[in-house]
């Protein structure tokens, strides 16, 4: 499946990309960025920088996230909201 950029779209993609804008855009250390990181129940991201992870998500994948979608389960950690927008990007395809 393409997805960013022309790029295949699978989770290392996706987790690449969560991880580049993570330290590019809201200054987060890269050390503190490994797949199974709990981003939000650690506080390595507060809740503005979750309201500009979820638009770079939409942004970035085609998706439109609605705030019953976004949970702590769901966006935890770079392996979780990878399925997420995984998942979402398939069952938008059919």
């Amino acid at each position: 499946m393409a997805g960013l950029k022309g790029l295949p779209l699978d989770a290392d993609t996706i987790q690449n990309e969560l991880r580049k804008f993570l330290v590019d855009e809201l200054g987060i250390e890269e050390r503190e960025l490994d797949p199974a990181s709990r981003l939000i129940t650690t506080g390595i991201i507060d809740s503005m920088d979750m309201l500009m992870l979820v638009a770079f998500v939409e942004n970035n994948f085609g998706l439109t996230i609605k705030a019953l979608d976004v949970s702590v389960e769901e966006f935890d950690s770079l392996d979780r909201l990878a399925e997420f927008v995984l998942h979402r990007a398939t069952a938008s395809l059919g």
